[in-house]
C-alpha cells in the first residue's frame, strides 16, 4: 500500500534523503545513549534512549514538518480478506443523518463516508453480537496525521494485549480520515459511523461497549464521548479506556522533554505544524487566519486550563494510562483532575519512567508494560465485563 503523500510526490527520493540524514546522526545518538547519565531517563536502556532520539528526529524533525505520512492509508481502500490473518475486515457504512448534529455538521462540505473496520478476537467473522457480548471500539493513534488500524500497524499492539489480559470478547478498530487530506470533523464523523455500526448493524448494547484509543485516538474517543453526551443522537457506552490521550491542543500546553514526542519542535508544534497540516480547516490562507473552529474548543482541548466546570459531567467511567516520563503527562494529569472534579469515576495506570503510549511500545520495558496490561485487564473485566 503506497502511503498518502501529497506534499512529497517523489517518495523514493525523499526516503533516500531521510535515510541519509538519519544515518548521519546515528553515531551521536549512540554516544549519548551509552551511559545512563546521558540518557533522557537513567532507568531507560540504551535501546530505549536511542529510539527516543531517533523518533524525535524522524517524525517531529522531518516527516511532520515536511508533510510526509509513511504509515497512513487511504480509507477508501478496503483490503481483501485473504491478505489479513488476525482480523476480519468489514465495511462500516456512513452514519445516518439522524445521528448527525452540532459538531458533526460544523462543516457542511465534510460528510460521513464508508470506512474499513477490523474485528479481532474469537469468532471475529461473526459480526452480529451475542447476548451480553463485550466489544472495545478502538481509535488508533498517530497525531491525526499518520498510522492506521490494520493488524500490522503499531497501534494494534494494544488490541492483542487487551484480548490476552481481559475477558473482552471482541475489538473493532476502524480507519478514519487524516489531515491534511481531511480536516475536522472528518475523524469525528468516522468515529460516529463506527459506533453507530456497532449499535445498529451489529446489535451491541451500549452497556457492552467500551470506546477508547491511544494518543490522538484517545483524543478522538474523548470527542466521541462528548458528542454522544451533548447531542444524544446515540446512547453513551459503558466506559472509556484512554491510553496516553492527547487532550490539550493549546499553544502553551506544558510538556516534558524526555519522551519520543517533541511537542515544541519548530515552535509550538500544535499551532504551527498541525494547524498548517490541516487538522482543522481555515477560512483562508495562511493557516494563522481565523479557523472554522478554534483549538480552545472542548472538542480539541478538553484538558485546557480554561475548560469550565461541568465539562465532563455525564461522561462514563474511565481508565487513563500514561507514562511518568511522557511529554503529555501535565495535560493528562489535568484531564484526570477535571474529570474527577465533574464527578466522573476515573482510575489510572501509570508506567514509571514510561514514555508516551508506553503500553503500545514493544521496545519499552517489557516487565513494566506487561504489569500495566495486567492492571488494565483487571479494570476492564470489573468495569465492562462484570467479572471480579
Amino acid at each position: 500500500m503506497a502511503p498518502i503523500n501529497k506534499k512529497q510526490p517523489y517518495e523514493a527520493l525523499y526516503a533516500v534523503s531521510l535515510l541519509t540524514s538519519y544515518l548521519i546522526r546515528v553515531p551521536y545518538w549512540v554516544l549519548i545513549s551509552l551511559l545512563p547519565s546521558t540518557r533522557p531517563r537513567p532507568s531507560w536502556t540504551f535501546f530505549e534512549a536511542f529510539i527516543v532520539h531517533s523518533n524525535k528526529f524522524l517524525f517531529f524533525g522531518r516527516c511532520l514538518p515536511d508533510g510526509y505520512q509513511p504509515e497512513a492509508v487511504d480509507v477508501a481502500d478496503i483490503p481483501e480478506q485473504k491478505t489479513l490473518k488476525k482480523s476480519h475486515v468489514v465495511v462500516i457504512p456512513p452514519a445516518k443523518e439522524k445521528y448527525l448534529a452540532g459538531m458533526a455538521t460544523i462543516d457542511p462540505s465534510i460528510v460521513p463516508i464508508s470506512i474499513p473496520g477490523y474485528f479481532f478476537g474469537d469468532e471475529r467473522e461473526r459480526t452480529k453480537a451475542l447476548p451480553g457480548e463485550k466489544v472495545w471500539l478502538l481509535a488508533h493513534g498517530g497525531g491525526y496525521f499518520d498510522a492506521h488500524a490494520r493488524e500490522n500497524g503499531w497501534p494494534c499492539v494494544q488490541v492483542f494485549a487487551m484480548l490476552r489480559n481481559s475477558k473482552t470478547d471482541k475489538v473493532l478498530t476502524f480507519e478514519y480520515r487524516l489531515a491534511p487530506q481531511a480536516p475536522w470533523p472528518a475523524p469525528l464523523l468516522d468515529a460516529i459511523s463506527a459506533y453507530a455500526y456497532l449499535v445498529d448493524d451489529c446489535g451491541f448494547e451500549p452497556q457492552n461497549i467500551m470506546i477508547g484509543g491511544d494518543s490522538a485516538g484517545g483524543h478522538l474517543a474523548l470527542a466521541l464521548a462528548r458528542y454522544l453526551r451533548d447531542e444524544k443522537t446515540l446512547p453513551m457506552p459503558k466506559c472509556l479506556l484512554l491510553n496516553s490521550p492527547w487532550s490539550d491542543f493549546s499553544v502553551d500546553a506544558p510538556a516534558i522533554d524526555s519522551d519520543v514526542l517533541d511537542m515544541v519542535a519548530h515552535g509550538p508544534v500544535i499551532r504551527k505544524l498541525f494547524a498548517a497540516n490541516g487538522t482543522i480547516r481555515h477560512t483562508s490562507n495562511p493557516p494563522s487566519a481565523t479557523p472554522t473552529i478554534d483549538f480552545s474548543s472542548p472538542y480539541f482541548s478538553p484538558a485546557s486550563t480554561d475548560s469550565p466546570p461541568g465539562s465532563f459531567t455525564g461522561f462514563p467511567t474511565t481508565l487513563i494510562t500514561y507514562g511518568s516520563a511522557e511529554a503529555m503527562m501535565p495535560e493528562i494529569m489535568r484531564l484526570k483532575e477535571k474529570m474527577q472534579g465533574d464527578g466522573v469515576d476515573v482510575a489510572t495506570v501509570v508506567g514509571k519512567d514510561g514514555m508516551h503510549d508506553f503500553v503500545n511500545m514493544e521496545f519499552w520495558n517489557a516487565k513494566k508494560r506487561h504489569a500495566a496490561w495486567a492492571d488494565i485487564g483487571r479494570w476492564v473485566d470489573k468495569t465492562l465485563v462484570g467479572a471480579q
